[in-house]
């Protein structure tokens, strides 16, 4: 495993950790982009263990969630689990591999989800892709 250079500081993790808990379930626009906010200024930073804390976390409190927010949170959940990674290939060679997450049975890429986060995610018609577990 590569190490990891840029590191998450202690006080940004436990910002972190404190407003998933205070978003889930808000009903507002604010509580609804975190999980985007997240992804694009502190995940980089964060370590495989902040990383499956937060994804525990969400699995514990999704099952509560109101379906307004709850795709948002569950698409972030997703993400987070590293279990939940495959790697696509087209069947007919265009974009080469990529590494993609599956959640609500649809295969979403994770580059286009880390570079935008605040759109909807390109994800893979399995009928075009040969998807199979990293």
């Amino acid at each position: 495993m590569k190490k990891q250079t840029n590191i998450l500081p202690d006080y940004e993790w436990t910002l972190i950790w404190m407003s998933v808990r205070y978003a889930m379930n808000r009903h507002t626009i604010a509580s609804a982009t975190l999980p985007a906010e997240i992804i694009k200024n502190s995940y980089s930073k964060m370590s495989e263990d902040q990383r499956k804390q937060l994804h525990r976390m969400l699995n514990d409190e999704l099952d509560n969630q109101d379906e307004i927010d709850k795709p948002i949170w569950e698409k972030f959940k997703c993400f987070l689990d590293d279990e939940n990674r495959f790697i696509g290939k087209s069947k007919t060679g265009y974009r080469g591999e990529l590494e993609v997450f599956k959640c609500d049975e649809k295969f979403y890429v994770v580059d286009d989800y880390l570079e935008s986060p605040f759109k909807g995610s390109f994800y893979l018609d399995d009928k075009k892709w040969n998807i199979n577990k990293k």
